[in-house]
């Protein structure tokens, strides 16, 4: 009920693209989050999340993308990617590199974040993910479908353009979620060895 990964890190409120594995059997599940505070405290911001089996997320100030016809707490990987930005005509979202939903935002007004929360969303009725993330990869520029459908199912270099932070979740012990890229590394909560999965 308490477990997730904080990193502090300041994200882009514009030109940003967040993409991950999940796979959990909760339909209300929280999956990510963009905080001022850990926790949200002091306010939060892109809050993927499962309800009843769909995705929501909503952007500051108001606007929020939701899928419908969609069971995605099956229990198996799936793939969420959320873009917001000029290039996108607004904010995307994407499952399993599929276009689901998309609004008009180009831009956050949420502009005070300091950390993500990973596994934690503040809107969600289950705030805590019940479940298991995967390649974790945050952008400072808006990815297109082509690229989400050329990477998702890769491993990526550390130095690649416009990589801000990049978790491979590889490790098998320790507190400490490793950045690739070197500059933002996460902090494990609540957790114990017993949570990292191999599969």
């Amino acid at each position: 009920d308490n477990q997730y990964v904080s990193v502090p890190i300041d994200v882009p409120e514009t030109d940003y693209t967040v993409e991950f594995w999940f796979r959990t059997k909760d339909p209300n599940a929280g999956l990510y989050s963009v905080v001022d505070q850990d926790l949200g405290d002091g306010g939060y911001d892109r809050l993927p999340h499962l309800t009843d089996g769909n995705l929501r997320v909503r952007t500051w100030e108001q606007e929020e993308l939701i899928t419908t016809g969609l069971n995605l707490a099956d229990g198996q990987w799936h793939h969420l990617a959320h873009t917001l930005g000029q290039a996108a005509n607004g904010q995307q979202l994407y499952v399993d590199g599929k276009l689901v939903a998309q609004g008009s935002k180009t831009s956050s007004d949420f502009g005070w974040q300091k950390h993500i929360n990973i596994g934690f969303s503040n809107d969600a009725s289950s705030e805590f993910l019940v479940g298991a993330v995967d390649e974790l990869r945050i952008w400072s520029t808006v990815r297109n479908e082509e690229e989400i459908n050329a990477n998702m199912s890769r491993e990526l270099a550390g130095d690649v353009d416009n990589l801000l932070a990049y978790y491979r979740f590889d490790e098998t012990s320790g507190k400490v979620l490793t950045d690739v890229k070197g500059k933002h590394n996460g902090t494990l909560m609540n957790m114990s060895d017993n949570n990292w999965v191999s599969s």
